[in-house]
C-alpha cells in the first residue's frame, strides 16, 4: 500500500516530464553539433542568418527585422557588416554610424571585465555609437564582474525564449514561400525550445525531490530500486513462458530446444556483465518445407541485445545448431517480400517485431508494461498472429 501510494505520488511529475520530451523530434542541429554549443552551433546560425551577404539569399530581409526588434533604425541595414569571433566578440556588426556587439550566453559563466572589455575594443576601432547587446537563454542580466565600468542601462539584455524566437516567428512569415529556409528556423526554434526546457526539467528534478522527503516516500523509493533488477528478470522469464505456452497450442507448431530461452540463459543476460550471450529466445518449427532432407526452415524469435527480432532460419535436424543457407534463390525469395531485411549471416530474413520490446535497456513503455498479465497476453497474441502470417507467406512462396 506504500509502494502504491508513492507510485501515485510520482504519477503527475513523471507525466509533466513526458509531456516536455515528447516536443524532442528530429532535429538536424542536434545531429550536427551539442544543443548548448554558443560558438559553433548558435553563434555560427545567426552570423549566417544576419549577414546580408548569407546563403539564405535573403539579401538583408532578417538583418531587418532583427534590427527592428532591438527598436534601431532598420532603415541603413543593408550598410552593415557582421563579423564572427573579431576580436572575441561572438558577433560584431558594424555599420558607418555604429556598431552593435552581441555577447552569446547559453550556459558559459561571464568573465572579468567582459562586457567592459568589448565595448573599449569598439571604441579603439573607431566607434562611438557602441550598442551592446548580451543574448542569454532566459534573458537574464550580466554579472557586475562582467560589466566592469559600465551602467547595466547601456545593455540590452535578450532572450532566445522570447527574442529570438520571437524573431524567427517573423522571418518565416517573410519566407514563407522558401520552404527549406522555414524549415530551418523551425527546427532552430525547436532547439530553443527544447533548450528552455532543460530548466523545467531541473524543476521537475526538484519536485520530486521534494515528494521523496516526505514521510517514508524516499525509503519506499529505494525499495523498488533494490527489486527493480529483479522486476526485469521476472518480467522476462514471465514473457516468453507466456509465448512458450501459447506457441505450444497451435497446431503444427513445435517449439524447438535450439537456442530455446532458460533460467540460466536470462540469468546471464541480467544479472552478468560478462560472459553474456543474448541469442536465445524461441525457435518454431511451423511444419514448412525443408530445404534438404537433414535442415528445416524455421522461424525463430530472438532476445538479442536490442528490440526483439522474427526472422527465417535454416535448422540442421541432427545436430543442434542453425547455419547459414547458400541459396540466393531462397534469400531472394524471403526477402525483402516477408521480411524487411536481407539476409544477414544466419537469417535468410529478418526484421524487428512492431512493439519495442527491448529487454536489454529496460526502458520502453512497450516493455515495462509487460509486468501488467493483460498487456502481455496482447502482444503474446500479436506475435503469434505475426508468426502465422509470415508462415503463410512463406509457404504461398515455396508453393509457387
Amino acid at each position: 500500500m506504500l509502494v502504491e501510494t508513492l507510485l501515485n505520488g510520482i504519477n503527475p511529475i513523471r507525466l509533466k516530464s513526458e509531456k516536455n520530451r515528447s516536443d524532442k523530434s528530429f532535429n538536424i542541429f542536434t545531429i550536427l553539433r551539442k544543443p548548448h554549443d554558443e560558438e559553433h552551433l548558435h553563434s555560427a546560425f545567426l552570423y549566417e542568418m544576419l549577414n546580408t551577404e548569407g546563403s539564405h539569399l535573403m539579401g538583408n530581409l532578417f538583418l531587418k527585422i532583427f534590427l527592428k526588434k532591438l527598436n534601431l533604425n532598420a532603415d541603413k541595414s543593408s550598410q552593415f557588416s557582421i563579423f564572427k569571433e573579431s576580436m572575441k566578440i561572438d558577433l560584431f556588426l558594424t555599420s558607418p554610424e555604429m556598431a552593435i556587439v552581441i555577447e552569446n550566453k547559453i550556459w558559459a559563466c561571464d568573465q572579468d571585465l567582459q562586457l567592459e572589455r568589448y565595448y573599449l575594443k569598439a571604441q579603439l576601432q573607431g566607434f562611438h555609437n557602441i550598442f551592446l547587446v548580451y543574448l542569454t537563454l532566459d534573458g537574464k542580466k550580466p554579472s557586475k564582474k562582467s560589466l566592469g565600468s559600465l551602467d547595466l542601462k547601456e545593455v540590452k539584455c535578450i532572450s532566445y525564449r522570447d527574442f529570438i524566437k520571437d524573431w524567427i516567428d517573423l522571418c518565416i512569415l517573410e519566407c514563407a514561400n522558401r520552404s527549406n529556409l522555414t524549415e530551418v528556423f523551425k527546427q532552430y526554434k525547436n532547439l530553443i525550445t527544447q533548450l528552455s526546457m532543460d530548466q523545467k526539467e531541473i524543476e521537475q528534478r526538484l519536485e520530486l525531490m521534494n515528494f521523496l522527503g516526505q514521510n517514508d516516500n524516499a525509503i519506499n523509493a529505494q525499495f523498488l530500486v533494490n527489486n527493480w533488477i529483479h522486476m526485469k528478470w521476472h518480467t522476462e522469464f514471465e514473457f516468453w513462458n507466456a509465448l512458450n505456452s501459447k506457441v505450444s497450442e497451435v497446431s503444427d507448431f513445435e517449439v524447438i530446444e535450439c537456442k530455446k530461452y532458460s533460467i540460466e540463459a536470462i540469468d546471464k543476460s541480467v544479472h552478468s556483465s560478462r560472459n553474456r550471450n543474448l541469442s536465445y529466445g524461441l525457435m518454431i518449427n511451423t511444419g514448412l518445407a525443408q530445404i534438404e532432407s537433414d535442415k528445416d526452415l524455421v522461424i525463430y524469435i530472438e532476445r538479442g541485445g536490442y528490440i526483439l527480432t522474427i526472422g527465417l532460419c535454416v535448422l540442421h535436424k541432427d545436430q543442434p545448431y542453425y547455419q547459414t543457407i547458400e541459396s540466393e534463390e531462397l534469400k531472394q525469395m524471403v526477402s525483402p517480400k516477408i521480411f524487411q531485411n536481407s539476409a544477414e549471416e544466419f537469417w535468410l530474413g529478418w526484421e524487428h517485431i512492431s512493439r519495442k520490446i527491448n529487454f536489454e535497456s529496460f526502458q520502453d513503455e512497450d516493455t515495462l508494461r509487460l509486468m501488467n498479465l493483460e498487456f502481455r497476453d496482447i502482444v503474446v497474441d500479436e506475435l503469434i498472429a505475426t508468426i502465422k502470417e509470415k508462415n503463410h507467406q512463406i509457404e504461398k512462396l515455396i508453393l509457387t
